[in-house]
């Protein structure tokens, strides 16, 4: 009978001390990549061609992280809409953000039809392992033999 009461007070103890020694602090998650997304010049405008019809500009695509973690963009679309219809799209691999640093680069698409809004679309990964995905929009009206965003 002693041998069955030192055994089952040995299992208590067991498995009462299997919760010690760990943390008792809640895990706190970690931070996420904050980028945004400007051009340059402002506001975008985009010429014309008499002959072809289509619309071509050229502008600087900066990507700013502003929260301190590190970016890995997999890819970077341009996409043209028309109404509710995507009606030319540009997709190139993207590149690192630096922590509290910028990315970015030039672009020069000639888009063959007429649009009204142009969407920056960012995709990947942060260095924390948190998915990116932001985008966004500048909006167009037409003018005179060119395409000018709306401030």
């Amino acid at each position: 009978m002693k041998q069955l009461s030192l055994s089952l007070a040995l299992i208590f103890l067991a498995v009462a001390m299997t919760g010690c020694g760990g943390s008792t602090t809640p895990d706190v998650p970690k931070p996420r990549a904050v980028l945004t997304i400007a051009v340059s010049p402002e506001p975008l405008a985009f010429s014309r061609d008499f002959w072809t019809g289509s619309y071509s500009s050229t502008f600087q695509v900066i990507v700013s992280e502003t929260n301190g973690v590190a970016a890995t963009l997999t890819t970077i679309s341009l996409q043209f809409i028309f109404g509710n219809s995507i009606v030319y799209t540009l997709t190139a691999p993207g590149g690192s953000v630096p922590a509290r640093g910028t990315f970015g680069g030039t672009c020069n698409p000639v888009v063959p039809s007429l649009f009204s809004e142009m969407k920056i679309v960012l995709a990947g990964v942060d260095s924390n392992g948190y998915s990116v995905n932001v985008q966004k929009s500048w909006f167009f009206t037409v003018s005179t033999n060119k395409l000018e965003a709306r401030r």
